[in-house]
């Protein structure tokens, strides 16, 4: 798990990525990956954020994507840029 600071660094890069257009994006500045922000219903809610590299994930009943995760109710939102490198349907 990269270190707080380092996690701050990634999610400010990627809200000040958020408010630019597709046509300001350099491909080169891009990271593999979407960044995930899970949230669970508990009171307190938890919030986790991290890059996933893929978006391909499969839990089973009461599984997380992460330990201090709450089962349940809860959701995940991801953010980021797809490159898309062949026309098609």
């Amino acid at each position: 798990m990269p270190a707080r600071s380092t996690m701050a660094a990634l999610v400010a890069f990627f809200l000040a990525a958020a408010r630019l257009s597709a046509a300001d994006v350099e491909l080169d500045d891009l990271r593999p990956g979407l960044v995930a922000t899970y949230r669970d219903g508990a009171k307190p809610p938890v919030e986790i954020v991290r890059l996933e590299p893929t978006v391909a994930l499969t839990w089973k009943t009461g599984e997380t994507a992460h330990p201090r995760l709450a089962a349940g109710a809860g959701g995940v939102e991801w953010t980021g840029y797809l490159n898309v490198l062949r026309a098609g349907t």
